[in-house]
């Protein structure tokens, strides 16, 4: 679930792993503008979590005062650190060839 406001990006996110996660691995968040630039990121280890385990999480992203206008692309992935390895994503979703999964987009309008 995405909500956007003005100021601030919040999202829902619900983890489910198949196999044990480590202190070394990590939670990435990246929007991004229309040519693919990141203009907002979160990368936060979620600590250690044993297989079939879930993690729910609620991520609240600041967006800057002069957030430029324009329809962004939320996606998450995986790494580890510190070789920077992205996981696979295992749906054929956008971005899965990169590591990436889309999970949304919202679009700051112009002004009236």
């Amino acid at each position: 679930l995405i909500r956007w406001s003005p100021d601030n990006l919040t999202l829902s996110l619900w983890w489910r792993f198949d196999q044990p996660r480590s202190e070394q691995d990590v939670r990435f968040i990246k929007v991004l503008d229309a040519d693919g630039q990141p203009l907002v990121s979160d990368d936060h280890s979620l600590g250690a979590h044993p297989a079939g385990s879930e993690w729910v999480e609620t991520v609240n992203l600041p967006l800057p005062n002069d957030f430029p206008r324009g329809t962004y692309s939320v996606y998450v992935g995986w790494y580890t650190y510190p070789d920077l390895t992205r996981f696979k994503v295992l749906s054929d979703v956008p971005g899965a060839q990169d590591g990436l999964a889309l999970i949304g987009t919202f679009t700051v309008a112009t002004s009236p």
